[in-house]
């Protein structure tokens, strides 16, 4: 009889999160990094996801985000937790955007 091994994700240990957190904070886009990093770790979305968020797709009243699944292209909605929301905010304080543009940009040095 076969049987199909289960794959189990283990979680980020404390001191693995505050060292992401740290080179985040001396990034010199520090404000999206973090925004990223606490969207990634309080959703648990793919990074594929992440990279295909608009701002229309962000409702920060009702503090959730609706992403389109990569695999058969479903859309789900995720929550946002205060820490994730608050990095959110201060991202988008500095660095305003337009409802059709990506949430995140990829800005090269």
């Amino acid at each position: 009889m076969w049987h199909r091994k289960t794959l189990q994700i283990e979680p980020f240990l404390d001191e693995e999160v505050e060292a992401l957190l740290s080179a985040a904070s001396r990034s010199h886009y520090a404000k999206r990094d973090e925004a990223i990093l606490w969207l990634l770790l309080d959703t648990g979305m793919r990074a594929s996801e992440l990279c295909a968020i608009t701002m229309a797709d962000l409702d920060m009243t009702a503090r959730c985000c609706k992403i389109q699944e990569g695999k058969g292209g479903k859309s789900r909605t995720v929550w946002l937790g205060s820490t994730a929301a608050k990095a959110i905010w201060n991202y988008l304080k500095s660095e305003p955007h337009e409802p059709h543009e990506p949430l995140f940009f990829n800005k090269l040095t």
